[in-house]
């Protein structure tokens, strides 16, 4: 039986026009809010070991409208983890620019590819990362042993 189904995502990283700097979060409970109320199947959480940093992008009231995590696995890799657009700012186009900002951040890191993995079922999110210049580059299926029950 599926358990779950994911796409991986992944780009070369650049500097951005217009997108060279990203907002650093540091508010653990806002973090911790956002992912409960807009995204609470994320994988990161503040906490995690493994995060670089928490960015955000703001509304034109200056209301934080996405978040997502940076992080630096034990292998040296980066990855984009727990991206959240609050509810009421989705559709536009707030994930496309937070991953823009990372794809620039880590850029002038000296990281040469980032990558993200997403739920084959979330196609808003797929096309966001489109969007912000990044393609499929693999899938990953998990499967449930007889028996066995997903969370």
């Amino acid at each position: 039986e599926i358990a779950n189904q994911f796409d991986t995502y992944g780009v070369e990283t650049k500097v951005i026009p217009g997108f060279e700097t990203i907002e650093e979060l540091k508010d653990d409970e806002l973090i911790k809010n956002i992912l409960d109320t807009h995204a609470p199947t994320s994988s990161t959480y503040p906490g995690n070991p493994e995060i670089f940093q928490w960015g955000c992008v703001r509304n034109e009231a200056g209301e934080v409208s996405a978040i997502g995590a940076l992080v630096r696995w034990s292998s040296g890799s980066f990855v984009i983890s727990s991206v959240a657009t609050v509810e009421s700012q989705r559709g536009k186009g707030y994930a496309t620019e937070l991953v823009k900002r990372f794809i620039s951040k880590t850029h002038q890191l000296g990281v040469e590819t980032l990558s993200l993995g997403v739920s084959h079922k979330n196609i808003a999110a797929i096309n966001a990362y489109k969007r912000a210049g990044m393609s499929e580059i693999a899938q990953f299926t998990n499967y449930l042993k007889p028996g066995f029950q997903s969370k």
